[in-house]
């Protein structure tokens, strides 16, 4: 559904050169079709600018003990306050305990296109893939110093059958649909200041804040045509638009878009659909675990446009997207420590 400040016509012209750009790649597409971009950006710009914004968005909240079932919402975030207070993870995980019990573990540093600041020299250095690798308790020590490098989509929780205890799989489970696929957990460990720019990924997430404060900022799912993200063939889709710099001439529309900001503390579980725009920043250092599973219905639900174009990434094929989601190819039962 579009936005109500977009006309039917430019909602129509921007979908047909977003799916254009995804087949023919971003420089080809440029040359071909860049002009009439821009055009249509303007048209939009001036009618958006004369027309109120009417969106029911809005995030879900319960407080602590106002909800114990689990649910799912194929638009809205749910935020459950104090779900996780009691696990395990929460008296237990310290940057002290991972330096201490995993800090000779090697952890991955992946630093893939649209997940890091782009005008961070530090970490975009080897972009548009840079990996490495570095041992866990010299990443704490770095972080502890400033350094703003941000660990995450580690599967330490799924090779490590004592982390994965500490939490109450169970519970997070319920939010599971028929048909889903995978069922992945990811760690993040971050210091403060580092961020994920906004990103939008194809999986259902449930996360799991541990340690510190996080600072999420939501967009609706239809204002991608406001966050400017490009075509890219990637199975994920992201934008270099800045929320805190609605002045950058390479994102006109930005200024007609809804952020919606959202706090979370140790023990609170969040909730959010496939597709959904977000921008993750750590307002202290921080622990947090990421539950995610997929279908097709819930990306098909969320966006028809970035649907189509998952099933059609090349970076990676969907086949090899699939594939590594099974139990058995990722070695879930693997014991390092």
């Amino acid at each position: 559904m579009k936005p109500n400040n977009v006309k039917n016509s430019q909602w129509w012209a921007y979908n047909a050169l977003f799916i254009t750009e995804h087949i023919l790649g971003e420089t080809l597409y440029s040359k071909i079709f860049g002009g009439a971009e821009q055009k249509l950006l303007r048209a939009i710009d001036e009618y958006a600018s004369n027309k109120a914004t009417d969106n029911d968005f809005h995030i879900i909240e319960y407080k602590k003990g106002e909800s114990a079932e689990p649910m799912a919402h194929p638009y809205y975030p749910i935020v459950y306050r104090g779900a996780a207070a009691d696990w395990p993870c929460q008296k237990k995980w310290t940057f002290d305990y991972f330096d201490q019990k995993y800090g000779d573990q090697d952890a991955p540093l992946l630093n893939s296109p649209g997940m890091v600041k782009e005008n961070d020299a530090a970490l975009t250095e080897n972009l548009p893939l840079s990996y490495g690798v570095v041992k866990l308790r010299d990443y704490i020590s770095n972080m502890r110093k400033g350094s703003k490098k941000y660990l995450k989509f580690w599967r330490i929780v799924d090779e490590q059958s004592s982390l994965r205890d500490d939490f109450d799989f169970d519970w997070l489970k319920k939010f599971r649909k028929p048909g889903a696929k995978n069922d992945l957990s990811y760690f993040f460990m971050g210091g403060k200041g580092s961020l994920s720019p906004i990103h939008s990924d194809y999986a259902t997430t449930i996360f799991i804040q541990i340690e510190g404060t996080k600072k999420w900022t939501f967009y609706p799912i239809n204002q991608r045509i406001f966050l400017g993200p490009r075509a890219r063939r990637y199975n994920y889709f992201y934008t270099s638009a800045d929320p805190y710099n609605l002045k950058d001439t390479r994102f006109p529309l930005l200024k007609h878009a809804t952020p919606f900001e959202l706090m979370l503390y140790p023990g609170d579980v969040l909730y959010f659909p496939s597709l959904l725009w977000h921008q993750v920043e750590n307002v202290s250092d921080t622990i947090a675990v990421s539950y995610k599973f997929a279908t097709f219905r819930a990306g098909l639900t969320s966006s028809k446009m970035l649907f189509t174009c998952f099933l059609l990434a090349t970076k990676p094929w969907l086949i090899t997207t699939i594939l590594p989601w099974s139990k058995d190819a990722i070695g879930y039962k693997k014991e390092k420590v």
